[in-house]
């Protein structure tokens, strides 16, 4: 069954409502990317996102999930792709940190919702550009896809990865831009951090409610020469 964007925002509002989640996100197939990629770069992979790696059939995938309840639906994606699993959380620093698991989400952040109890799951957080530079996939790219879902800590794993949008490689970024549920920036940081790496937005995905009010959109993004 094909599902409107408008009952597609409908259907999430009620499962928000009645079940207190949402719907992943998923890339509409009409998506017209101007590069091709060769690299996609899956930040918070969970269960995966097929929509995305369908985008680029013959692209090798990094998937980076600290969490260890996913790891096998990880190695069941690299069993139709090429590519590694990096065990860790993306950080703007790196060491040992509790990432907060509530329901089926997670995040380095604390919850606002004060009806949500987290479990706390040590993990090791890295930097972007520690785990890329580590890689020989990275080493051959020229057109990444970069897809955080961090839940709120999507500017510190951008933080963590100045050096690697830098060089360019990076051409697209598929974000999460977090508004309310956890203790995180301020949207308008994202959108600054963004402008400053010199880009346009092509879509916003999707939109994700919470209690009478938008939670995140999903945005994707295009990283230009300056």
């Amino acid at each position: 069954m094909k599902i409107t964007s408008r009952v597609y925002l409908a259907l999430n509002r009620v499962l928000k409502r009645t079940t207190g989640f949402v719907l992943r996100p998923a890339l509409r197939a009409e998506t017209h990317l101007p590069f091709p990629i060769d690299l996609i770069i899956d930040v918070g992979v969970a269960s995966g996102t097929p929509d995305l790696y369908s985008m680029a059939a013959h692209a090798p995938v990094l998937l980076i999930e600290p969490l260890p309840r996913y790891w096998a639906a990880c190695e069941k994606i690299l069993q139709e792709k090429k590519g590694l699993l990096l065990k860790y959380a993306a950080g703007s620093s790196e060491g040992p940190a509790d990432l907060f698991q509530f329901g089926l989400s997670s995040s380095l952040l604390p919850r606002t919702d004060k009806d949500i109890t987290a479990r706390r799951v040590p993990v090791i957080v890295k930097r972007l550009d520690t785990l890329l530079q580590d890689t020989p996939f990275w080493d051959r790219a020229q057109n990444c896809l970069l897809k955080l879902d961090t839940e709120g800590y999507e500017l510190e794993a951008l933080r963590g990865a100045r050096q690697s949008l830098n060089s360019k490689k990076i051409r697209y970024i598929v974000v999460e831009g977090r508004i309310q549920g956890v203790e995180t920036y301020n949207f308008a940081e994202l959108v600054s951090f963004l402008h400053d790496c010199s880009n346009k937005l092509l879509d916003i995905m999707e939109v994700g409610y919470g209690r009478l009010r938008v939670n995140y959109l999903d945005c994707l993004i295009e990283l230009n020469e300056p």
